[in-house]
């Protein structure tokens, strides 16, 4: 006669089985026991260099902040750049945005990361001194080193005439360009992040392939049948104005997070009042 099976005791050896390695290598997504056998938080780190921009020297005293959003989030690690501008942050795995900034000067677009647990990230950063006096200046010193170095970040270029200029790849990263004239110029490949371009004229220009990643381009800036192919417009500013987009070849532009409220697109299209990326 054959014996009956144990229920009770098979329950009783399969479930710790069932547990036995979670968290210990697969995805690798747990970190190891802490104290009292709970587990401490997975992370990896994120580590760099600060530099000024005009001069490429060390940057001392600069403070890094990682959060889970690009501004007002919730700050995970934070940490100061030592003599050599280096700083480096263990950070819990997932996405996160990091952000640079110290006093006088202005602080680029906050970079996005993805952090793995145990995986070093690289993320170097270049910062300028931000402009003295008020916005709506032109310095014409910047203008001449813009047009001898296409190196200009935080510079002050109000309303300034650089129709049909060579600034391929140009670093106009925080520059003031409001009502600068760009008709026609060729900024393929330029950074642009964080510059406020509003009321720019900027008709026919090329921007193809420029980072243009919160960018002001409100108060009618002028994009008429300008080349935005492929360009990053991620977090830019299109309202209330930049209807002027008659035309434009935003072919594979990205527009994550942009404000197109009231924009023409070029096949007449008209984006609803607060939308974004979305047009009827």
């Amino acid at each position: 006669m054959k014996r009956g099976i144990n229920l009770p005791a098979m329950l009783a050896l399969a479930v710790p089985l069932l547990f036995c390695g979670c968290g210990s290598g697969g995805g690798g997504s747990a970190g190891a026991a802490g104290p009292g056998g709970a587990s401490a938080p997975a992370t990896g780190t994120i580590s760099g260099t600060v530099t000024d921009s005009v001069n490429a020297g060390a940057l001392q005293g600069v403070e890094v902040t990682v959060a889970d959003r690009t501004s007002g989030g919730t700050v995970l690690a934070a940490a100061t750049t030592d003599a050599s501008g280096w700083y480096s942050l263990a950070v819990p795995v997932g996405v996160c945005y990091v952000s640079f900034s110290k006093a006088d000067y202005t602080p680029p677009a906050a970079m996005f990361v993805i952090v793995v647990v145990g995986v070093t990230v690289t993320r170097n950063a270049e910062i300028s001194v931000a402009p003295a006096g008020g916005w709506n200046v032109l310095d014409p010193g910047d203008l001449d080193r813009l047009k001898a170095t296409k190196i200009c970040p935080g510079c002050r270029l109000y309303g300034a005439g650089l129709r049909s200029e060579d600034l391929t790849g140009a670093n106009l990263t925080g520059a003031m360009m409001a009502g600068v004239y760009l008709t026609g110029s060729n900024l393929g490949g330029a950074d642009l992040s964080g510059a406020n371009l509003s009321s720019a004229r900027m008709v026919r220009a090329d921007f193809s392939y420029a980072n243009l990643s919160h960018a002001d381009l409100t108060y009618w800036a002028d994009l008429s049948w300008a080349n935005l192919s492929f360009a990053n417009l991620t977090g830019a500013d299109l309202s209330p104005g930049s209807q002027y987009l008659s035309g434009a070849n935003l072919t594979g532009a990205v527009l994550t997070g942009a404000d197109l409220s009231g924009a023409i697109m070029p096949d007449n299209r008209i984006c609803d009042e607060n939308s974004i990326g979305v047009c009827k």
